[in-house]
């Protein structure tokens, strides 16, 4: 009788084992980690969002656009945009009034140009600062609203930055906010 009953036991669990598996793999698939050990950066990506890495800007690592479009003259333009900028950092941490020097480059730079508001907290433990402004998209003519957050560690700059129309940007700062709680510093090498 035990016999019968470990055998029947085991073939259940056989037939088990692919569902629970197939289970597994689809939580797995919806996850999309985005690892860059040589960055030691690491974040779950936003889920819907597509992928794109060739731009003509020398520091962008990554970039996400929203799968969100519409036909702009002869191609389609995403209506939001989340990117992933490293360079070398100016110093060990962010000086005090960074936002302030990022706010007076961008008012020479862009004369349609708006400060919406500056803040200061912690991504993943390390100090970081944040800017949201509005300008014009100089392609499509569009206003744009975009919100950065500047954040140093290990002599690098990290700059994500999401980017959309200004009606639209409301709906896509969840995935942004999800992203950026996501972080984690992976190990310097």
């Amino acid at each position: 009788m035990r016999l019968v009953f470990v055998f029947f036991a085991l073939l259940l669990s056989l037939h088990a084992a692919p569902v629970i598996a197939q289970k597994k793999t689809a939580k797995a698939a919806v996850k999309r980690n985005y690892i860059r050990r040589d960055l030691s950066l690491a974040f779950n990506r936003p889920a819907t969002w597509l992928e794109f890495s060739k731009t003509p800007e020398p520091n962008l690592v990554v970039g996400f656009q929203s799968t969100v479009e519409e036909r702009f003259s002869d191609r389609l333009v995403a209506r939001g945009i989340i990117t992933v900028s490293v360079q070398k950092a100016p110093g060990p941490v962010l000086p005090p009034n960074y936002a302030e020097t990022l706010d007076a480059d961008y008012k020479k730079r862009d004369p349609n140009y708006t400060l919406s508001g500056t803040a200061r907290f912690k991504v993943a433990g390390e100090p970081a600062v944040s800017i949201a402004f509005q300008s014009r998209e100089p392609v499509i003519g569009a206003i744009a609203r975009s919100r950065q957050v500047w954040v140093v560690r290990n002599k690098r700059l990290y700059l994500f930055t999401l980017t959309a129309r200004l009606e639209d940007f409301d709906r896509y700062v969840e995935d942004f906010d999800k992203m950026m709680a996501s972080i984690q510093w992976l190990p310097a090498k």
